[in-house]
């Protein structure tokens, strides 16, 4: 998240706003929260990414929500949240899942 943040402010975006369309504890669990929000960035005189939903599942840990999966509908070259260096780890490590090199 530090480096999408770090992405976004080389970016030009001056706010990042999500709105929540839906929420709602996950069943029997009150320390989990599951909902849909719409992602907006703003950057003045540059184009902007498209606002973009994203599904949100949020935990309570040790008092503070924290978000432990998120899930956005957008695309990555006009929003890159797959950084580059975990895209590479992760076609690494599948690469040796499988056998290749």
């Amino acid at each position: 998240m530090t480096e999408y943040r770090d992405y976004l402010e080389r970016a030009g975006v001056v706010a990042y706003r999500r709105t929540c369309r839906e929420a709602a504890f996950l069943p029997g669990r009150s320390d989990m929260i599951v909902g849909q929000h719409d992602t907006v960035l703003e950057r003045p005189g540059q184009q902007a990414p498209k606002p973009y939903p994203n599904r949100m599942t949020l935990m309570r840990i040790e008092g503070q929500w924290k978000a432990i999966r998120i899930e956005m509908d957008g695309c990555n070259s006009e929003n890159p949240v797959i950084v580059t260096d975990m895209a590479h780890a992760q076609r690494h490590d599948l690469s040796r899942r499988s056998g290749g090199s």
